[in-house]
């Protein structure tokens, strides 16, 4: 049996426009805040996401991944 992952809600979403630390130009960043951690966010230039202000890897499988990763978040963004 697998167990359930335990995520705090998110409590506020906004729009964040500044410089990208990953391709070094000013964009917007979607941004998710939580109740107990820190801020979700992805560059929508070049799709690198940052949890709590830390770039995450982008994942081992074929195909654009930064691509993929802003679909993504355009997604969760619309669905929220």
């Amino acid at each position: 049996m697998l167990g359930a992952i335990c995520c705090s809600p998110v409590i506020k979403r906004r729009v964040r426009v500044g410089k990208c630390p990953d391709c070094g130009k000013h964009t917007r960043f979607l941004v998710w805040y939580y109740e107990w951690y820190g801020a979700s966010q992805v560059c929508l230039r070049c799709g690198r996401r940052y949890e709590d202000g830390e770039w995450m890897p982008f994942p081992f499988a074929c195909g654009n991944q930064r691509k993929i990763s802003i679909e993504k978040a355009k997604k969760r963004w619309r669905k929220e």
